[in-house]
């Protein structure tokens, strides 16, 4: 049974194949436009955020305002953007993997969900992090401390029920802490 959708599909790929042969070009020559994300810069002098290598899934998010991070303390440092996160995706706001050695700051919870129906005009992304040291610390203008990476995600009806069928594991680090050494 062809259903309307997978028709759709299939004519979206005839097309395709068609515009690759029409240009003689061959699968692995083509590429296809990238999904387009809708995003407002507050200051327009900073860069829009960006992925920096062609290898990268997450995309740099740009400090707008300098923000002092008291000592052991949480702090946010506004990220310049408004983005509206397409449906089916969310959008992670995690540290890039430099910024706790060369800023002493975390993510105090892993990282930050950014949720679809975020971005009104005051919903600015905002990089929340955590200065583990016994000093203030500046993050500037223009830093790079945090990346964006949109996640599909699927959302699924809850069913309660009195007992799901399974034996107890454990706890958190149940299975060990140390790998079996050969």
């Amino acid at each position: 049974m062809v259903t309307k959708l997978h028709f759709s599909w299939q004519i979206k790929m005839h097309f395709t194949s068609w515009k690759i042969a029409e240009q003689g070009l061959n699968y692995g020559q083509y590429k296809l436009p990238m999904d387009k994300v809708l995003i407002k810069r507050i200051d327009k002098d900073l860069p829009l955020p960006k992925y920096e290598t062609g290898g990268a899934v997450g995309f740099d998010v740009v400090i707008r305002l300098d923000t002092v991070i008291e000592a052991g303390k949480v702090g946010m440092a506004p990220a310049n953007v408004i983005v509206k996160v397409p449906e089916g995706y969310m959008l992670c706001l995690a540290s890039r993997g430099s910024t706790p050695l060369k800023k002493s700051l975390i993510t105090p919870h892993g990282f930050g969900v950014i949720d679809l129906d975020f971005h009104g005009p005051q919903d600015e992304l905002r990089v929340q992090v955590y200065n583990f040291t016994e000093e203030p610390i500046t993050v500037k203008r223009g830093d790079r401390i945090a990346q964006g990476i949109f996640v599909r995600v699927d959302k699924f009806d809850f069913e309660e029920v009195e007992h799901i069928e399974a034996n107890s594991r454990g706890g958190f680090g149940s299975t060990g802490q140390t790998a079996a050494l050969t």
